[in-house]
């Protein structure tokens, strides 16, 4: 890559994080926006920087390769709404809105003016989840009966800048959309769930709730469970029973653990630094923005894990199922690199 420059909005923990990584890329000049000012320990970070803007348009003048939007959720389709229409190729970090409808509407835009759009759904990049998808999609456990995932993520609250100072509810379903979207890119869209929730109060910093448990009814008849925290620190994984026999993935591990019925326990580790799948995303977001390759996360697909966490919500606070519904042509990008 020669002569490349991507901009970052948001120099908060993630967004320093891309900022880093692609620095570090030969032939990559980065540039980077933060409406709230650039702390000193983001400014030592950053060292790598070409510049930092003044605004966003200025931004988007000096970046014209690509911009990252890693913002608070809220501001998320402002954003990139301001790079479509400039034709600025765009990676909106996840969720991709707070809000179905502007995500429906950014979407749509992205779709009507031909600009490349992209969700950080990092986990896609990850090589654990890559080899779960390889060993579900290559029939190593038969056909899927059940799916079971665990997401516990105490430590996002205490190393988040800016995204975490209101009273806003259920950012744990938002901010763990990544769930939301491996499980339907893995299984094929969600048709409905059910939900609980409750705060434990003994965990400072909270939000509310701080815990969400959720049952999944998939369009293919599979059944799934979600458990979500901001309680315990660092864990992720997912179980899948099968017609032939059960694998499980644990990303702190890098293990994928796959058992035959009637057969001998199988272990593999794909254990790899985070930054790696973040390498990976960036690069291939380079490669779409230069009209290369094709988004392996498409808006559409943030689409779809939004419409996921808003049933969710409703779910968890009327305590009944609730159909998941993002559009009439709603469907899950599957694209395996």
């Amino acid at each position: 890559m020669t002569g490349v420059q991507i901009g970052v909005s948001g120099l908060g923990s993630i967004g320093c994080r891309h900022a880093r990584l692609l620095a570090a890329m030969p032939g990559v000049e980065v540039h980077g926006f933060d409406s709230h000012g650039v702390s000193d320990a983001a400014a030592a970070e950053l060292g790598g920087l070409a510049s930092i803007a003044p605004s966003l348009d200025a931004l988007l003048e000096r970046a014209p390769n690509g911009l990252i939007v890693a913002t608070p959720d809220a501001v998320h389709v402002e954003q990139a709404e301001l790079a479509v229409r400039a034709g600025v190729p765009v990676l909106v970090e996840k969720p991709l809105s707070n809000d179905l409808t502007s995500a429906q509407e950014i979407t749509a835009l992205a779709a009507t003016l031909g600009v490349p759009a992209l969700v950080g759904y990092v986990l896609r990049h990850h090589g654990t989840m890559r080899r779960l998808q390889q060993v579900v999609a290559g029939g190593h456990v038969g056909a899927p009966a059940s799916v079971h995932a665990t997401l516990s993520a105490y430590e996002t609250l205490v190393v988040a800048r800016n995204r975490f100072d209101d009273a806003a509810t259920y950012r744990l379903v938002f901010d763990y959309s990544h769930e939301w979207d491996y499980l339907q890119w893995l299984f094929g869209p969600i048709a409905r769930c059910a939900a609980t929730s409750r705060v434990a109060p003994g965990v400072q910093p909270s939000q509310t709730p701080n815990v969400v448990d959720a049952l999944l009814d998939f369009e293919s008849d599979l059944t799934g469970s979600v458990h979500l925290d901001y309680v315990g620190p660092g864990v992720r994984r997912c179980r899948v029973i099968g017609e032939e026999g059960v694998v499980e993935m644990d990303i702190a591990t890098g293990s994928i653990v796959l058992q035959p019925y009637g057969g001998d326990e199988q272990v593999e580790i794909v254990r790899e630094e985070r930054d790696v799948a973040f390498v990976r995303q960036l690069e291939h977001f380079i490669e779409v923005a230069l009209g290369r390759a094709e988004p392996i996360v498409s808006l559409r697909d943030g689409v779809n894990a939004i419409a996921v966490a808003d049933a969710l919500v409703v779910a968890a606070t009327e305590r009944r199922w609730v159909d998941v519904s993002s559009s009439p042509d709603r469907h899950v990008t599957r694209r395996f690199p």
